[in-house]
């Protein structure tokens, strides 16, 4: 009973120190001018662009800055799409609930708008973020920007065709850990936002935990995918095997 309460007390007081290191990061990072963060944005785009890391990544997962306080990632999808890299970007949007039936239609008529139908209003986020296919440059550019200033694009979209100029023929947008028989692809790199990291790579995020169970799901997907290939070459192996000695 004491080790339980003891873990307890401790986990209270990391949370508590994040807390607290996040404000004072938040407080920093909004003091740093317009200036300085195109500058150190552009420093550190030129790194990761010379990385091997990027270079050898095929598929990759960026996030999309905030208008202030976060590395500028711009350069950097621009230069994802034009070498030709898969290139997807996260959403944290709710997907539309679709026209309403007779019966709701019916209901909306009769009843007064209550204070839960203004909340909706509100900014809604998914409880888990997914991270969406770019199609091209006209398809990132065109991306419209949620209500903190940050391109989006909507998960309905992945439902609906995207903006493509490459093809007549629209192709829908796919989430990078969707199963490889609806086009997911896995992620070879994932560039993160923080508000701080530290030199063993530790990370502090902005206490939703968004990208840590995606990182963990984006892990759980990539060992299922080599599982299946190697399923798939086991398979092929017997088959030959089979063959010959026919």
């Amino acid at each position: 009973m004491a080790a339980a309460s003891s873990t307890a007390s401790a986990s209270q007081s990391v949370r508590l120190a994040k807390r607290a290191m996040r404000k004072s990061m938040g407080l920093r990072l909004a003091a740093v001018s317009t200036e300085d963060v195109l500058a150190q944005s552009a420093t550190i785009t030129r790194n990761l662009l010379a990385s091997r890391l990027y270079r050898e990544a095929r598929t990759i997962s960026v996030y999309l800055n905030t208008p202030s306080g976060e590395v500028d990632t711009h350069e950097l999808c621009l230069d994802a799409l034009r070498s030709q890299k898969t290139l997807y970007v996260p959403s944290f949007a709710l997907a539309s609930p679709g026209p309403p039936t007779s019966d709701q239609r019916e209901d909306s008529d009769q009843k007064e708008p209550s204070p839960a139908a203004n909340d909706r209003k509100k900014p809604q986020f998914a409880a888990e973020m997914s991270m969406l296919h770019i199609i091209d440059e006209k398809d990132y550019l065109s991306l419209p920007k949620n209500s903190y200033g940050i391109r989006e694009p909507s998960l309905d979209d992945v439902l609906s065709p995207a903006t493509t100029s490459s093809s007549s023929e629209l192709p829908r947008r796919t989430e990078a850990l969707a199963p490889h028989t609806h086009g997911g692809t896995g992620l070879d790199l994932i560039v993160c936002p923080g508000l701080a990291f530290d030199l063993k790579g530790g990370r502090l995020g902005h206490g939703k935990g968004y990208y840590d169970r995606y990182l963990l799901r984006a892990k759980e997907w990539a060992l299922r995918e080599r599982q299946r290939q190697g399923q798939g070459q086991g398979q092929g192996q017997g088959q030959g095997q089979g063959q010959g000695q026919g």
